[in-house]
C-alpha cells in the first residue's frame, strides 16, 4: 500500500491539475462502466431465467396433455375425474398464457382450440357417456381414438411454436 502511495505522490508532483482531472475521470468512467455492465448482465440473466421458467411450464403442460391422452388410449380414464382435469388444466393454461401475454405480447389461440377440441371429443364420445354415471374406466373405440389422433396431428407443433415465440420475444 505504501508503494502505491509513493507512486501516486511521484506522479502527483509531476502532473498538472488538468492531468489529475483526466485521471480522475478515467477512474470514474472505469467504475461506471463496471456498474453498467453488471446491471445490464443482471437484467439479461433475470429475463433469461424468467423465459426459461415459462418454457418449462409450457413443457410441463405438454407432458400433462400427453399423459392424459396416453390414459385415454390405455383405458384408464375415469369419467368424473375428466371434467375436473379439464377445469384444472384450463385454469393453469389461462394463468400461464395470461402471464406470457402480459410480459412478452405472445398470444397462441391454437392452445385454447386444442384444449376445447380434445375436451369435446372425449366428453361427447358415446363410451364416455355410458360410463359416466357408473364412473367406470372408459375404453374408447377406434373411431374416438382416430379423432384424438387427428386433433394431435392438427396441433402437433403447437407447444414447440409457443416455446419458440416465448424464446424469441424481447
Amino acid at each position: 500500500m505504501g508503494d502505491a502511495l509513493k507512486i501516486f505522490v511521484v506522479f502527483n508532483c509531476s502532473l498538472d491539475f488538468s492531468d489529475c482531472i483526466e485521471i480522475f475521470g478515467i477512474i470514474v468512467n472505469f467504475f461506471l462502466a463496471i456498474w453498467i455492465v453488471r446491471t445490464i448482465q443482471n437484467k439479461l440473466n433475470n429475463k433469461r431465467v424468467l423465459k426459461d421458467h415459462f418454457i418449462s411450464e409450457i413443457k410441463e403442460l405438454r407432458i400433462e396433455y400427453n399423459d392424459y391422452i396416453k390414459n385415454c388410449y390405455a383405458g384408464n380414464l375415469i369419467p368424473q375425474d375428466t371434467l375436473r382435469w379439464f377445469k384444472l388444466i384450463n385454469i393453469k393454461t389461462i394463468h400461464l398464457m395470461g402471464e406470457i401475454s402480459n410480459l412478452y405480447k405472445v398470444n397462441c389461440p391454437e392452445l385454447n382450440s386444442f384444449h376445447n377440441d380434445l375436451r369435446d371429443i372425449i366428453t361427447n364420445a358415446p363410451e364416455y357417456s355410458t360410463n359416466f354415471r357408473r364412473n367406470n374406466p372408459v375404453a374408447f373405440s377406434s373411431i374416438t381414438k382416430r379423432q384424438i389422433d387427428l386433433i394431435q396431428l392438427t396441433h402437433y407443433g403447437l407447444f414447440n411454436k409457443l416455446i419458440r415465440l416465448v424464446n424469441d420475444a424481447d
